[in-house]
This record gives structure tokens, C-alpha cells and sequence, in this order.
């Protein structure tokens, strides 16, 4: 009798700790947590205010990066002290086992400032990196809370269909009636005046 009650206990025991092991399972991979950071003049280090911030999580399907699809969305806008939050987001899988969390991609964009970007993490580097347009190849270290971007001035000779281009070519998953894209198509019908 002792011993059915043991091996009773340690069944129903296991079954508890896989039960919430499997659902904690479960959350984090539908579950990107909180994003925060702070936008700043690069020149002046002041706050930028209103400044669009998009990030877009993908999915990998079995097939890996050929298969993409979207996960979540979320955009904002920095307050007057170039803060941004982002609440954690839930993504929306078809199959837990065929589709897992990829990578995050952000852009923060500000008319008169070159766009900044971040796609990853990425496996190359020791810490994630982002970039800005307007210097390609100098990388700023990214962080998930308490990032800090540096926004460039708009320098005369940047071309702005190219900052479009380049704005663009990560937003195949992004939904398209955002901020952003209003703001882009805004600065495209400047160039064709």
C-alpha cells in the first residue's frame, strides 16, 4: 500500500512539473516581452519627440528563413522625452511545432533624420547591432530595454528615394496602414513634385 501511495505521488508530481514546464514553454514562445528605449539627436544628445517606432516579429517556418511569416506588430510614437515602451506582444503561431519566434525587427524613423534599423538578433556578432542609413557600417549595440538610439541629421546629397528603399525592404510583414508607411508615402509625393 505505501508503495502504490509513492509511486502515486511521484506520477502525479512529474505530471505537475511537466504540465508547468510545458506551459511556460508555451508563453515565452508566444510572448516577445516588453521593448523599451530613447531616441536622441546623435549631434546634440537631445530627446526626440514624436518619433515613429515599428517593430515587426517573424516567424520561421520548417523550411527556416525561406519561409517567414508574420508574427506580431506594434507601433508608437516617443514622448517629449524621446522615451518609447513597448508592451509584450503575443504571437500569433498556426502550429507550435512547425513555427518558432525568428527575429525582431525595428525601425525608428523621423522626418529629417536618417532611418535606424534593426534586424536580428544575429549569430555574427557577439552582441546585437543596429544601424542607421546615414552610416552604414557603424553599428550601435542594440538592447531589448533600455536601448539607446542615436538619430543623424538629414545630410544634403542623401538620397531620399534610396532611404525610402532601404526603409522598405524589411517591411514585406508589416501591416500596411501604419504611421510609418503614411510618412514615407508623404516624403515619396515630395520627390515627385
Amino acid at each position: 500500500m505505501k508503495c502504490v501511495l509513492i509511486t502515486t505521488l511521484v506520477i502525479v508530481g512529474a505530471l505537475i512539473f511537466l504540465t508547468g514546464y510545458f506551459i511556460s514553454l508555451w508563453y515565452y514562445a508566444t510572448h516577445t516581452g516588453s521593448r523599451s528605449g530613447r531616441i536622441v539627436d546623435a549631434n546634440t544628445g537631445k530627446p526626440i519627440e514624436g518619433a515613429i517606432v515599428d517593430y515587426t516579429w517573424t516567424l520561421s517556418g520548417i523550411l527556416g528563413d525561406a519561409s517567414l511569416t508574420f508574427g506580431a506588430f506594434y507601433e508608437t510614437t516617443t514622448n517629449r522625452k524621446g522615451k518609447y515602451y513597448i508592451p509584450s506582444q503575443r504571437i500569433k503561431r498556426r502550429s507550435f511545432i512547425w513555427e518558432s519566434p525568428k527575429a525582431e525587427m525595428v525601425v525608428i524613423y523621423k522626418r529629417g533624420y536618417g532611418a535606424y534599423e534593426f534586424y536580428g538578433p544575429l549569430k555574427d556578432y557577439d552582441r546585437d547591432r543596429a544601424q542607421s542609413f546615414l552610416r552604414l557600417g557603424e553599428y550601435q549595440d542594440y538592447r531589448k530595454r533600455g536601448n539607446l538610439v542615436n538619430l543623424y541629421r538629414w545630410e544634403d546629397g542623401a538620397s531620399v528615394q534610396e532611404h525610402i528603399k532601404w526603409i522598405e525592404f524589411g517591411l514585406s510583414h508589416v501591416p500596411r496602414r501604419t504611421l510609418l508607411h503614411e510618412e514615407l508615402e508623404s516624403e515619396r509625393s515630395k520627390i515627385s513634385q
